[in-house]
């Protein structure tokens, strides 16, 4: 999982520059298709080394595929629909952690983690028929009028110093979710998993209402999911030991992070200087360093002040990044001060 983290974020950037002047569905075709060919070959590994090499191969998927899929999905419609776009594309990605990977749990748990890949590169061979005979042709999607009407090196940067510093505080508490239920809350094993679908649930249906608004309301969707999630993360180290509190704080954790994601995305097209996909890119990859140092973090934290700091320590980083997104103003107005004065 590291090294796979760790391509990501190393080649996000090069690679979606070196493909971005191939055609959307040709691109999105190639990179399912590595996706089918390595979950296979992996499903079918003979030693780990070979399995490492196969999910390397993933990553470089990964890299390439959300960096274009946000921007291609916003290149199908007019721009007072992007929002929906969004909404579409990252309701996906909620329902898969929601219904698939429970699912692709229990498959493997009763038969083997090789049948559970194989169903994996079977749903990405849908993936790649659905894109294949569905997406329009190499020259219909295109960058839609609205993408980067207000770009700016420094909105971009502030974007993804305020990504990094929420991406890191979720995944410190997320990456130890379990052990916080269990040893804090004092729920039994057995409830992790319904409790962990009301959050998968509650993200869903945060993706749905952000959609709905980001259009309209674009900087309070994005500031709206960082402020939920910085309130459940805090709430959370005060009265984990509630439970009553604590499937209702989780919810709300999973409806701000959706909510953040789409806000986000949207302001990353907003804003994105120069090539949108190599932006997207590097918001991309700054997601990936979010959540590799939100679970070191988080492992620090446990042998020094327990399971019980993560959210605390990810609430406050949540409250750094709002820091940075409501003090955008004023940060680019003394930038722009600083630059006419040395003129």
């Amino acid at each position: 999982m590291t090294a796979y983290a760790f391509t990501v974020v190393v080649m996000s950037v090069p690679l979606t520059f070196a493909t971005r002047r191939l055609p959307r569905r040709r691109l999105l075709t190639g990179v399912l298709a590595l996706f089918v060919v390595a979950t296979s070959l992996g499903a079918a590994a003979p030693s780990y080394g070979f399995l490492l090499g196969s999910r390397m191969a993933i990553a470089l998927a990964h890299a390439v595929y959300w960096s274009v899929v946000a921007r291609t999905a916003a290149g199908l419609v007019q721009p007072s629909l992007r929002g929906r776009a969004l909404g579409i594309v990252y309701a996906g990605a909620s329902l898969a952690s929601v219904a698939g990977l429970p699912a692709a749990t229990w498959l493997g748990q009763h038969t083997s983690w090789r049948v559970a890949t194989l169903a994996a590169a079977a749903l990405g061979l849908v993936a790649l028929a659905v894109v294949a005979a569905l997406l329009p042709g190499d020259g219909v999607v295109e960058i839609p009028s609205d993408v980067g009407r207000h770009a700016d090196g420094r909105r971009y940067a502030l974007l993804l110093v305020a990504l990094a510093l929420a991406v890191t505080g979720l995944f410190a508490t997320l990456t130890y979710v379990s052990p916080f239920l269990t040893s804090v809350a004092g729920f039994p094993q057995r409830d992790v998993g319904p409790i962990l679908f009301v959050e998968g649930a509650a993200g869903v249906l945060g993706v749905w209402l952000a959609s709905r608004h980001v259009t309209r309301r674009p900087g309070a969707v994005l500031v709206g999911g960082v402020v939920l999630v910085a309130c459940a993360m805090l709430a959370l180290a005060a009265a984990g030991h509630v439970r009553p509190a604590v499937v209702p704080l989780l919810a709300v954790y999973g409806a701000g992070f959706s909510a953040l994601v789409v806000g986000g995305q949207n302001r990353l097209l907003d804003v994105a200087p120069g090539n949108p996909d190599v932006a997207s890119a590097g918001y991309s990859a700054t997601f990936n360093v979010g959540i590799g140092g939100g679970a070191l973090a988080g492992g620090l934290l446990l042998p020094a002040a327990g399971v019980r700091s993560t959210p605390l320590v990810g609430g406050l980083l949540a409250l750094s990044a709002l820091t940075v997104l409501v003090a955008e103003p004023a940060l680019l107005s003394r930038g722009s001060r600083a630059r006419h004065a040395r003129a």
